[in-house]
């Protein structure tokens, strides 16, 4: 089993002393205009100095907010067990936002105080026109990331350019800010900006030595199995010494090195029990071109998992007297772990599944569960079908009635279509959970 996740009250502390590290690292980079200024802010008065004084520390922040989305989707484990890589990469997202105004307004509050917006074209205004081209990589970048569903551009691409295009970015802005003004020239903001980047190419060159450390730990594919319509589960034995210590309910990248599949990284839940150290198992359902191919995959081929991540998982929160989980489809798959991990742990606290699926076609492992309902007595197990004769859809009414039983102070965790889960959030707390003890995992990248 690996490491303890952290207790709720340790990840909160955690959690308090990375923001307020994150706090101070903003007011030392923002103070930067005020505390060394350059010689063009000695002849502005009045609005001018303002406006010239926040867009240069609108553009030291974009400056700092570009790096610190590198480190939030660089996946590291300790950021991992504190915040959830969900809640990181949602981060990404609210920050690439932020930094779509804060980027743009920089440029425009500088030269406001200007009689003109234009640069001469001159080799000595390299640093103006490289500003530019930052501009419009940042502008690109985050709203391409935004779009590139909408513009049916091809996933792998486009995470292949933003991956390589956020260094690049950094780069720029390194060069940018050390030749385009005074206050980098020396002293304090130089060795801040110099370490910042410095910071920012170790965790680059961390993420790019990945793929290295994660092919050493290569598992084997043992078995390829239908597990209901569309779906298969994958299984995978590890060699002796280098097995997988992961809570049950978390997820991993996983890459298999197959003829009849590609080679890209997808995230998937880890549906086996980890008190079983030597095996894996994947329960993975066809909802596009790569995850058809997965019945492609055959016995003796190879697959290099990058996790565990997540903090989706009953053994976060110790002290819960109550669990209560639901799963629509294959999102069943993180509760089969922690139920197969509660059936050798011999959990006793009360437990209610409720698991709604199209038909019957669809639902995975039923004989499975059904094995799980006899061996966990406290297990209480509740099946809805949508689309079967007589069947309904879970919405307020019935599951006020299949909650009844459970105590609201129960730990609910949530897991199936984002708007399933969106719907069921707002279910659970007009029927009176507190929304502290709603948990999802919502993971796109």
């Amino acid at each position: 089993m690996q490491k303890d996740p952290l207790h709720p009250a340790k990840r909160r502390l955690w959690a308090l002393l990375f923001m307020l590290g994150f706090c101070l690292l903003v007011s030392l980079a923002v103070s930067i205009p005020v505390s060394h200024q350059s010689s063009s802010m000695l002849y502005k008065f009045g609005w001018d100095r303002v406006s010239l004084r926040s867009g240069k520390t609108l553009g030291i922040l974009s400056g700092l907010l570009l790096m610190v989305q590198l480190l939030l989707a660089s996946r590291i484990k300790v950021l991992d067990r504190v915040f959830g890589l969900d809640k990181l990469l949602k981060t990404h997202r609210g920050l690439g936002l932020t930094l779509l105004v804060t980027a743009g307004l920089h440029p425009l509050l500088v030269f406001l105080p200007e009689s003109g917006w234009t640069v001469p074209f001159r080799l000595e205004h390299w640093p103006e026109y490289l500003g530019v081209v930052l501009l419009l990589g940042i502008w690109s970048t985050a709203l391409l990331a935004l779009f590139s569903k909408s513009l049916g551009l091809c996933f792998e691409k486009w995470w292949l350019a933003h991956r390589l295009g956020t260094p690049l970015l950094i780069v720029f802005m390194g060069l940018h800010a050390l030749n385009v003004s005074e206050s980098f020239a020396k002293g304090f903001p130089r060795s801040f900006l110099l370490s910042a980047l410095a910071a920012s190419a170790l965790v680059w060159i961390w993420i790019r030595l990945r793929p290295l450390r994660i092919r050493s730990q290569a598992y084997n594919v043992d078995r390829v199995d239908p597990a209901a319509d569309r779906t298969t589960t994958v299984g995978l034995e590890s060699t002796p010494g280098r097995d997988l210590a992961y809570a049950p309910g978390q997820f991993g990248f996983v890459r298999f090195r197959s003829r009849g599949i590609s080679r890209e990284e997808h995230p998937f839940t880890l549906a086996s029990n980890p008190a079983d150290k030597q095996r894996l198992e994947f329960i993975i359902r066809a909802v596009g071109d790569w995850t058809s191919r997965i019945p492609k995959l055959t016995p003796g081929e190879t697959a290099c998992i990058d996790g565990p991540y997540g903090l989706f998982s009953y053994l976060c929160y110790p002290d819960a007297a109550e669990f209560v989980f639901i799963a629509g489809g294959v999102g069943v798959t993180p509760f089969l772990s922690m139920l197969r991990h509660m059936e050798t742990t011999r959990e006793k606290r009360a437990t209610t599944l409720i698991w709604s699926n199209r038909t019957r076609s669809v639902m995975i492992l039923g004989r499975e569960m059904d094995r799980l309902e006899q061996t966990l007595p406290a297990l209480r197990l509740e099946r809805t079908f949508t689309r079967e004769p007589g069947g309904r859809k879970l919405d307020r009414r019935l599951l006020e009635q299949l909650l009844e039983p459970c105590s609201r102070e129960a730990r609910c965790f949530v897991c199936g279509p984002p708007g399933m889960m969106k719907d069921m959030r707002k279910i659970l707390v007009r029927l009176g959970f507190s929304r502290r003890h709603i948990h999802q995992e919502r993971f796109a990248l």
